[in-house]
């Protein structure tokens, strides 16, 4: 299962997802994709992280 989040928030979208696309403005075309290896189940702890500042 697939599902699409679009947020302007980088730290939620960091939070929940497990892969981040990065869009630019206009035209929009895709400008990076960026994995996130954090393990779950996520905890607010993680936001400290290096691992989390890094990405």
């Amino acid at each position: 299962m697939t599902t699409l989040f679009v947020t302007s928030e980088i730290d939620e979208a960091i939070f929940l997802a497990d892969r981040l696309v990065v869009l630019s403005y206009k035209p929009t075309v895709v400008r990076t994709v960026i994995d996130v290896d954090l393990p779950r189940p996520r905890n607010f702890q993680m936001l400290t992280s290096a691992t989390y500042g890094r990405i």
